[in-house]
């Protein structure tokens, strides 16, 4: 009887990264090994076919065969690397695209933009953004122009126009009607803030529009970006977000299985961190499990491996930790790759303690891998225990072999955020601030560069300089609260009370904290003639989607804990609680007066009724910052079946699609005595759909056990 082996592959267009997944009718020892070939095999394609037709294109060119030399550009695009050098990019621009159609000449800039903005050219791509940018709007296809303005914003940051960055991205989001347009703006506000609340704030913003414009991919990678900055200080936070992140994750693709593991293996990182060692055994075993379908994960699934054998010997069982040993050694020698192999060593000798191995030293500085070289030095310079001298004398060798390396591959920034580290270590502040601010100069954005010289200035009472590198900040990057608030104290410390109002009014309304003693403190050291001069303008609120959510649900427990006998009324006939008349207008009524009671009449505006061609939509919510939600509210018990409750999906579907919007809210005014809200599921997925369901408790009798 054959044994017929199914092999299913999917390409992550993002990492570039292709996941196989094999099946059989028998079971067959081999499967793995056949399975890990075909992917291999399928990798060298790609690579192949990624640089072997240039050869062909140029040809073209030189034969003057326009046309066919685009043609074999439109084919083999695909096949590119994410990120291609410089001189093969000069190759693919020497099609002189006026020789072609106007379609094709079009398509040819589009494509020469994308392959430039992966391989992080901008400058070589500025004079065919700004050329698509000068057609009018109407001639480019749907978000195409949108897309063109945030390619110029990363352009003009690129370019270190910061502030001219910032304000077309305030442009973009404040014009365009696109929901993942808006949303891609957010997030490069949020990546490119220097202070992490600002950070997450715009992240948060960008989440909610990627929910909006039916994205859960980029959900789920701002979610995550989000966590990765509120580990340190707000872990539980952190946690929260990436189990938000694992609910938008569809764990039937292979793809999004191994992203589902991934962030599983983050979870585990932080409960393993602080010490929580019990809860990280069935979320690793979930991670292996995930991993071991896939082939084409095999670095990632020897960590997983590592990780839980360090989990099993902690836990003291033993049978898990060779389990987990020998399976990680299998996946090892199948991982035909140098500088992973060095870099495992190294990994292992930090966790082992053994930093001092000057044998792998010497193997890892022989090597061509500069990274990994630069990463090893740093490394020593802070933390081995060599002297101040021998450390300095590391930190020569990183700047020697970074000034060998390409362009855009040395951190100059991380190598004098590491000098000043080890100045610091010294007590040699003057020299470690000196270092701190080079690192700053070097990448304005680099936030851990930023943040750490902020820190010590601070930690110095270096307010002077805090003054001018809040200001630069903030003069190259725009409005950002909490780097309005650096500014304001380093303004009030040097008793500049006038200016320090000014700051801190325009910031404190969307501060996480509260200011209201500075700004006294200040009123009170400013003569009345000149305080009453101070301008009190505020900036304005960056609305998020997590908060009319928290705030729907606080009105819907207001609605269940106050007002849930308003629906029913007491039949002597029966001796029952039956609903009163126009139960799902009462609904609708206290929904909207909740959310009036939340907010001002100018912060958002709720429209009922809504026609549509399958219907009317219940609630139309346009909230602040023009998001758009839609609500859909049933009823269910008595009379009302649960079916009918249900249908809200299906509703739901209609209108979103018929308004062009990617989120809506099945809100169920649940009457059931025994089976509570039973059948709704919290998130369901349709398409690039997301239904949020929420269960209102209105029973009028809650049984026991019910």
């Amino acid at each position: 009887m054959n044994n017929e082996i199914k092999f299913n592959m999917e390409i992550d267009l993002e990492t570039g990264q292709i996941i196989g997944k094999a099946s059989s009718d028998q079971e067959n020892s081999t499967i793995d090994d056949i399975s890990y070939k075909i992917t291999q095999s399928i990798s060298k394609i790609f690579q192949s076919n990624g640089s072997d037709w240039i050869k062909e294109y140029e040809d073209h060119l030189l034969n003057n065969e326009t046309d066919k030399a685009y043609d074999l550009l439109s084919t083999k695009a695909f096949f590119l690397s994410k990120s291609i050098e410089i001189k093969t990019f000069n190759k693919l621009i020497k099609l002189d695209y006026t020789k072609l159609s106007e379609e094709k000449s079009y398509r040819f800039q589009l494509l020469i933009i994308s392959i430039g903005y992966t391989s992080g050219l901008f400058n070589e791509i500025e004079v065919y953004v700004n050329r698509l940018l000068d057609f009018s709007k109407e001639k480019l296809e749907e978000n195409i122009y949108g897309n063109l303005l945030l390619t110029k914003a990363e352009i003009l940051h690129h370019k270190r126009l910061f502030f001219s960055a910032t304000e077309l991205l305030q442009k973009i989001i404040d014009t365009e009607k696109d929901n993942i347009i808006k949303a891609f703006a957010y997030k490069q506000l949020g990546l490119k803030s220097i202070i992490i609340d600002d950070k997450i704030k715009y992240l948060k913003i960008s989440k909610d529009y990627f929910l909006l414009g039916g994205n859960r991919r980029e959900t789920v990678n701002v979610l995550l970006q989000i966590s990765d900055l509120q580990i340190e200080n707000d872990p539980l936070m952190a946690i929260d977000n990436i189990d938000r992140a694992i609910e938008y994750l569809d764990s039937e693709k292979s793809i999004e299985k191994e992203l589902r593991a991934s962030v599983l293996q983050r979870k585990v990182r932080i409960l393993f961190e602080r010490n929580r060692i019990e809860d990280c055994e069935k979320i690793i075993s979930e991670v292996i499990k995930l991993r071991n379908d896939l082939v084409g994960n095999e670095e990632q699934k020897f960590s997983s491996y590592k990780f839980a054998e360090e989990i099993a010997r902690l836990t003291g069982n033993t049978e898990k930790e060779d389990e987990y040993q020998k399976r990680a050694e299998e996946i090892s020698t199948s991982i035909q790759s140098e500088e992973f192999s060095l870099r495992l060593d190294l990994i292992g000798s930090i966790s082992k303690k053994l930093i001092e191995n000057t044998e792998l030293h010497n193997k890892i500085l022989s090597s061509p891998f500069s990274k990994l070289k630069v990463s090893l030095l740093i490394l020593l310079s802070i933390k081995s225990s060599k002297s101040f001298e021998e450390r300095l004398k590391l930190l020569d060798q990183v700047f020697i072999i970074g000034e060998q390396m390409s362009p855009g591959l040395f951190e100059e920034s991380l190598a004098y955020q590491a000098l000043g580290e080890v100045y610091i270590q010294e007590k040699c502040y003057e020299k470690a601030i000196e270092a701190k601010l080079k690192a700053v100069n070097c990448n304005p954005m680099d936030i851990n560069a930023v943040q750490s010289c902020a820190s010590l200035l601070f930690k110095e009472n270096r307010w002077e300089e805090l003054e001018k590198l809040s200001k630069s900040q903030i003069d190259m990057f725009g409005y950002a609260p909490n780097l309005f608030y650096i500014y304001g104290k380093s303004l009030f410390e040097q008793k500049n009370y006038l200016e320090a109002i000014k700051i801190f009014n325009k910031c404190k309304i969307d501060l996480d904290f509260n200011i209201d003693q500075l700004i006294i403190e200040c009123t009170e050291n400013i003569s009345e003639d000149k305080l009453y001069s101070i301008s009190n303008i505020d900036a304005p609120i960056k609305y998020s989607l997590e908060k009319f959510e928290n705030d729907l649900d606080s009105v819907l427990r207001s609605i269940s804990d106050n007002s849930r006998m308003i629906f029913w009324k007491y039949d002597k006939d029966s001796k029952k609680h039956i609903w009163d008349k126009k139960p799902e207008e009462i609904a609708k009524h206290l929904v909207i007066q909740g959310l009036v009671n939340k907010y001002s009449k100018n912060e958002f505006e709720i429209i009922e009724e809504v026609p549509t061609g399958p219907g009317r939509i219940d609630l139309y919510i346009i909230l602040p910052n023009r998001m758009r939600v839609i609500l859909e509210l049933k009823m269910c018990g008595s009379n009302y079946s649960s079916g009918y409750a249900l249908s809200g999906n299906d509703q739901l579907i209609s209108y979103l699609d018929t308004k062009h919007q990617r989120l809506g809210y099945l809100v169920v005014f649940d009457g059931r005595k025994r089976d509570f809200s039973n059948g709704l599921n919290k998130l369901q997925y349709f398409g690039n759909k997301t239904i949020i369901s929420k269960a209102v408790d209105i029973r009028p009798v809650i049984l026991k056990n019910a």
